[in-house]
């Protein structure tokens, strides 16, 4: 019998790894919108 634990991370730990998380969700969307840029498209202008 294996056992298998599952760790639960404090709520301020949570926070944190939620406000990386968006860091890096935002810092995609930005490498993005400048690739798109550089192809002669207007991010803030899609639908």
């Amino acid at each position: 019998m294996t056992l298998k634990a599952t760790i639960i991370p404090t709520p301020e730990e949570a926070t944190d790894q939620e406000k990386q998380e968006k860091e890096i969700a935002q810092q995609r969307a930005e490498r993005l919108a400048e690739k798109l840029r550089s192809l002669g498209v207007d991010p803030d202008t899609l639908a």
